[in-house]
C-alpha cells in the first residue's frame, strides 16, 4: 500500500496559516485534504488587510492575530490584559510596534479548539 505525503488520523485537525500576502494571495497548502487554514482579525474585528486566502474554500476561521505593542517603564505589553508580558525596566531600545500575522491567528484558534475539547463533559 503506497503511503501518502501525510497521513493524518481523521479525529486529529490541522491548522494552518492563511498568509500574510493579503486579498490577491493564497497559501497552495490550504488546498489540501483536512487542512482548516486561519486568516487574522484585527482589534476591530474586521479581516486584516494582510490576511491572504480569503475564500472560504482555503480559510476556514479567523482569529486576532493583531496585538499593538505598549511600553511601560517596568516592560512591555502586548495581550492587553494589563500585565506586563515582557518584563524590562530599560528604556533605551523599543521593541517593534505590534506583534501580527496569521501565524498569531492560529495558535489562537488551536488553543480555543483544545480548550473546548478540554471542557467536553465538564460544562
Amino acid at each position: 500500500m503506497k503511503k501518502k505525503l501525510y497521513d493524518v488520523p481523521s479525529n486529529v485537525r490541522i491548522f494552518m496559516a492563511s498568509g500574510n500576502n493579503g486579498v490577491d494571495s493564497y497559501n497552495a497548502y490550504l488546498s489540501l485534504k483536512n487542512i482548516e487554514g486561519v486568516g487574522c482579525l484585527s482589534d476591530k474585528r474586521k479581516i486584516s488587510d494582510f490576511s491572504g486566502s480569503r475564500n472560504s474554500y482555503f480559510t476556514q476561521h479567523y482569529e486576532k492575530g493583531e496585538y499593538p505593542i505598549i511600553q511601560v517603564p517596568e516592560g512591555f505589553i502586548f495581550t492587553g490584559t494589563g500585565d506586563i508580558d515582557i518584563p524590562c525596566k530599560s528604556d533605551k531600545f523599543r521593541l517593534i510596534n505590534e506583534l501580527e500575522g496569521t501565524s498569531f491567528a492560529v495558535s489562537v484558534r488551536a488553543a480555543k479548539v483544545v480548550l473546548n475539547q478540554m471542557m467536553k463533559g465538564i460544562l
